[in-house]
């Protein structure tokens, strides 16, 4: 694992650590809007490919944001 993805994968975890004490209803979309809305396209693109590759080190709950975050980038 690169250092960058190290450090986008800690900075995910991060974020869902913020969103933790919500419902997971609730925290999934603040995830994924808090990535669409602070990210550069470079960290997502980076992001996407580590996701694909089996997103190694995210916590559950980021790995939720994120994916959706993805999902809805390619769909747009």
């Amino acid at each position: 694992m690169s250092d960058n993805i190290k450090d986008l994968v800690r900075m995910a975890n991060q974020v869902a650590d913020f969103f933790q004490a919500y419902p997971e209803e609730e925290a999934v979309p603040d995830i994924a809007q808090h990535i669409r809305d602070f990210w550069t396209a470079a960290m997502r693109r980076e992001m996407a490919a580590h996701l694909a590759a089996g997103g190694a080190g995210l916590k559950p709950l980021a790995l939720a944001g994120l994916q959706l975050a993805d999902k809805d980038s390619k769909a747009a």
